[in-house]
């Protein structure tokens, strides 16, 4: 028998994770928007306007999950904050951790300060929030293409192949 906090909990999960018809698991980025490299279909480098880019990205939940939320369950919703990830990831080189962020009140922010020019970084965000006063958070955002196997577990961040992640490369001097 699945406990009233487990059927919550798979609920929000269905809501929020890995659906058919998106090519983003979790929540999906505004800007930089994500591109994919044809015919590969490889995540692409976007290049941002600034070495303190302004990252967005949709506010969770949706509208859309709203109104499809029939049983009431995002009512229960509370507090939702936004946790965010910047790698430093240059091709052929070391993947870094360069900058984070916990506990965001709005859907975007301004790096606070200059990320190495010229460079790919990675990035990605979840949603923090309590239900019935349980904190939950929903998945580490990546892109389903390309798609590989074993597929990536979204639900740990260590899991996120580097193809997978959304990315942008500073400006040059």
């Amino acid at each position: 028998m699945v406990s009233a906090r487990n059927a919550v909990h798979m609920a929000l999960l269905m809501i929020t994770g890995c659906t058919i018809g998106t090519p983003i698991c979790g929540i999906r980025p505004l800007y930089p928007e994500v591109r994919y490299a044809m015919p590969q279909g490889t995540v692409a480098d976007v290049r941002v306007d600034s070495a303190q880019p302004t990252l967005r990205w949709e506010a969770w939940p949706t509208d859309e999950m709203r109104e499809n939320d029939r049983g009431g369950m995002l009512d229960r919703v509370r507090g939702v904050l936004y946790d965010l990830k910047v790698w430093r990831a240059p091709p052929g080189k070391e993947v870094r951790l360069v900058y984070e962020r916990d506990g965001l009140s709005q859907p975007l922010h301004r790096i606070e300060r200059p990320l190495e020019p010229g460079t790919r970084h990675f990035w990605t965000v979840r949603a923090r929030y309590s239900v019935d006063g349980r904190e939950e958070h929903t998945i580490w955002s990546l892109s389903k293409f390309p798609w590989s196997w074993p597929a990536p577990d979204p639900g740990t961040l260590g899991y996120i192949p580097p193809n997978n992640t959304f990315r942008f490369t500073t400006p040059k001097n």
